[in-house]
């Protein structure tokens, strides 16, 4: 995981017409990297959803020749892409606000 961070931060100005310029968090980006799949315990919403999905997937893909499959892949393959880089934009987003909070708290 290699978040984009200045390109997120980018954005960010774009989207809320702000100068803002807030250091990249290294250090925490590397240990969230080594961490992520220890951080992650699903709910039991996150399981039964997935369930739900992989038995409509079984269902679907069953149906389909194998040019569909292949087509069908690539399109997987990019809607996760697209959701990572949401959780990723998300995270920095919030990350950005947290430290102008804590900026313009400071006494």
């Amino acid at each position: 995981m290699k978040i984009k961070f200045e390109e997120y931060l980018e954005h960010f100005n774009k989207v809320f017409n702000t100068k803002i310029n807030v250091k990249e968090p290294k250090l925490f980006l590397s240990a969230l990297d080594q961490l992520v799949d220890e951080l992650y315990y699903p709910s039991e919403t996150t399981i039964f959803l997935i369930n739900k999905r992989k038995s409509i997937l079984r269902k679907l893909t069953a149906t389909f020749t194998e040019e569909q499959k292949r087509l069908f892949e690539q399109y997987w393959e990019k809607d996760n892409d697209i959701h990572t880089y949401i959780e990723e934009q998300l995270f920095v987003f919030a990350y950005i606000i947290l430290k102008e909070t804590a900026n313009e708290t400071i006494v």
